[in-house]
């Protein structure tokens, strides 16, 4: 019997550079990848100003001062100008990216729409926001460059809605049934929450809740409070006042072991040595 070969899937990659120079020198940038292997970013610079949406892969995002933040579905990640950052995500990676003069950056955060202090946000997954960066990428591509500032007006426009989503929650595409199991999920990490007790809380059977939370989230319900646990394990690794062990009861791990397990396989790094970076 002759074994029949899959091929792979191919990566599909496009972007668009104008004012200036071709590639991360261009002042204006807009491009959508998606591809199988995952990607990682090492220290990581630009001189303009960028967020990158996620639509599939998870993993983390560590800034220069070494805190890392977890990547899922739903997020974006802001590039700021001359600023290190390294990213990790497991493929296959769906993701969009719009970069804009430092310029810019500096208005967003005169008028307080940016956080420097935190660059990673959760927003929901939303096609809709995908297909806008696509149409702005077209739109980069064929405009004149006089007519430039018009592209770069949906540009803003783009990553202003998107900031303005982490402030009001309501205005995600999740339904009302997961938007509550998410705060759920978020809630008493150091206690076993059941998932088929959230989908009941909910009003949905166990596994249409699944089936919907997954489809609208990115990932599946039990791993979205397992990154929860292990973004609340960061902050208290990084605050530096509690052990190992002390953390691993505080968030409902049988043992410091099995705590350290999870932990080293949602960041790549065991807690001792995030502990070290993060100084």
């Amino acid at each position: 019997m002759t074994k029949r070969r899959t091929a792979k899937p191919a990566a599909r990659s496009f972007g668009v550079h104008r004012l200036g120079p071709r590639g991360l020198r261009a002042q204006l940038r807009a491009g959508y990848t998606e591809r199988p292997q995952s990607d990682h970013e090492v220290d990581f610079i630009t001189p303009q100003y960028a967020v990158v949406y996620i639509a599939q892969g998870a993993g983390w995002y560590a800034d220069a001062a070494h805190r890392r933040f977890t990547l899922a579905p739903g997020m974006f990640y802001q590039r700021f100008p001359n600023r290190p950052h390294t990213i990790h995500i497991d493929g296959p990676v769906a993701r969009f990216h719009i970069a804009m003069p430092s310029q810019t950056f500096e208005l967003m955060r005169l008028t307080l729409l940016i956080d420097t202090e935190q660059p990673v946000h959760e927003i929901g997954l939303d096609m809709a926001l995908v297909d806008r960066a696509k149409n702005i990428c077209a739109e980069l591509e064929s405009q004149a460059e006089r007519k430039l500032m018009v592209t770069l007006l949906a540009m803003q426009q783009l990553v202003i809605d998107m900031h303005l989503r982490t402030r009001s929650p309501a205005r995600a595409p999740t339904s009302g049934h997961i938007a509550r199991a998410c705060e759920l999920l978020r809630q008493d990490l150091g206690k076993t929450v059941r998932i088929p007790a959230v989908a009941r809380k909910v009003g949905m059977s166990n596994s249409a809740f699944r089936k919907t939370f997954t489809r609208q989230i990115g990932i599946p319900p039990g791993e979205f409070r397992i990154r929860r646990k292990v973004e609340r394990a960061m902050q208290l690794i990084s605050e530096g006042r509690l052990r190992f062990n002390e953390i691993a009861l505080r968030l409902g791990y049988s043992d410091a072991y099995a705590f350290s397990a999870q932990f080293k396989k949602f960041t790549g790094l065991s807690p001792r040595r995030f502990q070290a970076q993060s100084r």
